[in-house]
């Protein structure tokens, strides 16, 4: 059986009752998010040179799904 990639789980909170709650609902997670702010961060580079029609858009988003699994490793405090 393969291992099920950790997402972080959901970035958004639902209000239930008297209490806030982090609640699945199959949107956004934790490593989606990460992975798009290191996309985002990617498309802004200052470097004149590479144009965005000629970057390789594939590449870069598995570069940013890298990054984002990275981050959740920091966060929970083991090494990637």
């Amino acid at each position: 059986m393969i291992n099920p990639i950790n997402d972080g789980g959901p970035i958004a909170s639902t209000l239930h009752g008297s209490e806030m709650t982090v609640v699945p609902s199959g949107g956004l997670s934790l490593r989606d998010w990460f992975a798009g702010m290191a996309l985002s961060a990617f498309a802004n580079t200052t470097e004149t040179d590479c144009l965005p029609e000629s970057w390789n858009w594939k590449g870069l988003a598995h570069t940013a799904y890298i990054a984002a699994d990275a981050m959740l490793a920091a966060r929970e405090g083991r090494d990637q």
